[in-house]
């Protein structure tokens, strides 16, 4: 009966050893799904950060254009107002004004320069 009741312990042992490692696994396998899970949630955040910056970039690439066609109409207005102050009477006293700028320049410290 000794050898019966030895067994009997052994067999329990065992039983209660494969309860063990069934748990283990069980808790191994219940955090992989977890990892899994926050990992895919940390992609799509991910991604979705990034669609976001494309979009944001996109827009400002659209901003750019549009900026870009705005000063090249203000440049043309400029010039525009420039060639008819140049058909206009007062033509020959705009061009002495600016030869007489070029030839005889004013040279003075610049307000930054001084100490």
């Amino acid at each position: 009966m000794a050898y019966s009741t030895n067994i009997k312990q052994l067999l329990d042992c065992e039983a209660e050893a494969q309860a063990i490692i069934n748990e283990a696994k069980a808790y191994r396998v219940n955090k992989l799904k977890q990892v899994k899970k926050d990992a895919a949630s940390e992609v799509e955040e991910y991604k979705k950060s990034l669609e976001e910056k494309t979009k944001l970039s996109a827009k400002s690439s659209v901003d750019e254009e549009t900026l870009n066609k705005e000063s090249e109409a203000e440049v043309q207005k400029s010039i525009e107002r420039m060639q008819q102050i140049l058909k206009s009477e007062k033509a020959d006293e705009v061009l002495k004004h600016i030869i007489s700028g070029v030839i005889n320049p004013v040279s003075e410290i610049h307000i930054n320069a001084k100490k």
